[in-house]
C-alpha cells in the first residue's frame, strides 16, 4: 500500500464475524494451492482512504494480500453478496499481476478503435470518484462491454468488475453474455484465463452457461 493509503481495522467483534461469515465462501470458491500460493492475509476495514478518495476495498500485491470495507451508510455495500464481491474483484487484480494477464487481447476485444475513458482523459477517474461524471446509462455501457462505469478507468478495474459479475452474479451474467457481444468475448477471455491458472475453476463458469 502507498504512504497515502489510511487503514482503519474493524473494532467491532459483530462487524469482523460478519465480514469472516462472507469471506471464507469466497475463499472456498478456490483450490486450496491456489489460495496458499496467491494470499495471504485478509483485512477487514472500518474505513480505508486511497490518497483522498474512500475505497471499498484494495489489495498488495507484494504483500499478496486483499483489504475489504465492512462498514458503509448504503447497506447495500456493507452486504454478505458485496463483500464476497469485493473480494473476488480484488483477489483478480493478484492473479492478473502474478499470471502476465494479456491487457492488449482483452481491449481487442471491444474493436480496434476502443478506448476507456480515462485514455481519453487522465482525470477521468478523479471526477468520477469525486461525483463530477454524470451516470451513463447501462445500456451504453453493456454495448461497450463494460459492466459498471467504473470499468471506464482501465484495463484492471474493468476486469475486476467482471470478476465480481460472474463469482457472485451468474445469472446477470448468462444475460449480459447472451446479449452484447463483446461482454461474451471478454468473457471468454476471463474464462479461459482463469482456467489456465486452475481448471477446477470450472463450475464457476458451468453455473453461467448451464
Amino acid at each position: 500500500l502507498s504512504r497515502n493509503t489510511k487503514v482503519v481495522l474493524i473494532t467491532d467483534a459483530n462487524d469482523f464475524a460478519r465480514c469472516v461469515r462472507a469471506v471464507i465462501p469466497a475463499i472456498q470458491r478456490y483450490a486450496p494451492a491456489l489460495m496458499r500460493q496467491h494470499l495471504s492475509s485478509v483485512y477487514c476495514l472500518d474505513d480505508l482512504t486511497l490518497g483522498s478518495t474512500a475505497a471499498g476495498g484494495t489489495y498488495d500485491s507484494a504483500q499478496r494480500s486483499v483489504y475489504l470495507i465492512i462498514k458503509d451508510s448504503d447497506a447495500s455495500l456493507s452486504s454478505s453478496a458485496w463483500l464476497k464481491e469485493v473480494f473476488h474483484h480484488e483477489f483478480s487484480s493478484l492473479l492478473m499481476k502474478a499470471h502476465g494477464f494479456d491487457e492488449g487481447a482483452w481491449r481487442q476485444a471491444a474493436g480496434l478503435a476502443f478506448r476507456y475513458e480515462q485514455d481519453e482523459d487522465i482525470s477521468f477517474r478523479w471526477m468520477l470518484f469525486r461525483g463530477y461524471i454524470d451516470p451513463v446509462e447501462d445500456s451504453v455501457l453493456f454495448n461497450r462491454g463494460l459492466l459498471r462505469h467504473y470499468s471506464e478507468t482501465g484495463v484492471e478495474n474493468d476486469f475486476n468488475t467482471y470478476a465480481q459479475t460472474i463469482f457472485v452474479q451468474p445469472e446477470t451474467m448468462r444475460t449480459l453474455i447472451a446479449q452484447y457481444p463483446i461482454i461474451a468475448r471478454k468473457y471468454q477471455l476471463f474464462k479461459d484465463f482463469y482456467l489456465g491458472i486452475d481448471p477446477g475453476l470450472a463450475p464457476v463458469f458451468a453455473a453461467i452457461e448451464g
